[in-house]
């Protein structure tokens, strides 16, 4: 905890991520994410909630500025923050917009009278199949701002208690949630259009701080693809016998290609038991197989 003195008082304002309790996350989320237009004042609210104290000290009221005009000496009574100060206090919130964290923060919430769990830190215990909806819905939301995409992404990975014979091996490793179900995800969806807002935007924050650290636990199976150099002839061999012909551009499939390959090989069972297998189990195979080519090309 970060230590902030203000009027000969002592105050003490979160640090990181672990430090945040669930519901202050809550109050906070709406605030983070925003244009850049706008980050003074949420960082502002953000500190505002954090530490609702300042407030007193941020700016004086209409009746106190009208007092310290008229009696100057009554200035002490009514200390107010220099803008220096200010600007100092408002740094102690930046780790908030700076850093994004898949800490599992909010485990649980409850809604219309129903309890919805959510993964562990950084989607430990989720499924592939779950993540790719909920990245599928992400990335929309990403290139539409459309938060109605918010409702489907938290259906993905917020989920009830499920019955343990129907998924036995998730039930084994402590996840109590039911498993994947398109038709219940959009059931879910519908349920979390009056949601509140500071619960869509925990998860969204919570699945973009999961995404980071994918990203960087397993680097290796997120790296572009570099074309190997092309022999001058062999180039226009292939652009020869490719003239005149129609191409047709590969759809873009991402997680769900990764899905039906794995399947495909069957080392993990059927297409149903593959799409249930936890994704860090998925990653940590995918990585395996990236070193294991890169090694083959030494």
């Amino acid at each position: 905890m970060q230590e902030v003195i203000i009027n000969n008082r002592r105050y003490w304002v979160p640090a990181n991520w672990h430090e945040l309790e669930s519901p202050t996350f809550l109050r906070i989320a709406p605030f983070i994410l925003g244009p850049a237009s706008t980050s003074l004042d949420r960082q502002a609210k953000v500190l505002f909630t954090l530490l609702p104290a300042i407030m007193h000290y941020w700016t004086r009221s209409k009746i106190q500025t009208w007092l310290v005009q008229r009696m100057p000496f009554l200035r002490c009574a009514f200390p107010v923050l220099s803008p220096a100060q200010k600007w100092d206090l408002l740094d102690t919130v930046i780790w908030v917009f700076n850093s994004l964290s898949g800490e599992s923060i909010m485990r649980e919430f409850r809604h219309k009278g129903v309890r919805y769990h959510l993964p562990e830190s950084n989607l430990v215990k989720e499924s592939v199949v779950a993540f790719a909806f909920a990245d599928h819905y992400f990335t929309k939301f990403v290139e539409t701002g459309d938060q109605l995409l918010i409702d489907w992404l938290v259906a993905c990975i917020a989920r009830p208690v499920g019955r343990v014979e129907k998924f036995r091996e998730h039930a084994w490793e402590g996840d109590i949630r039911e498993p994947f179900s398109t038709s219940r995800t959009a059931e879910r969806a519908a349920a979390f259009s009056d949601l509140p807002e500071g619960i869509k935007f925990a998860v969204l924050l919570y699945f973009m701080g999961s995404k980071k650290f994918l990203h960087e636990q397993y680097a290796v199976i997120f790296q572009p693809e570099q074309d190997e150099p092309e022999d001058a002839a062999d180039g226009f061999a292939r652009r020869r016998a490719s003239f005149g012909v129609r191409k047709v551009p590969r759809p873009e499939m991402g997680w769900f290609a990764v899905l039906y390959d794995l399947a495909e090989l069957g080392t993990f069972g059927s297409f149903n038991e593959v799409k249930h297998m936890f994704l860090h189990t998925c990653c940590y195979y995918l990585a395996k197989k990236k070193y294991d080519i890169e090694e083959l090309k030494k």
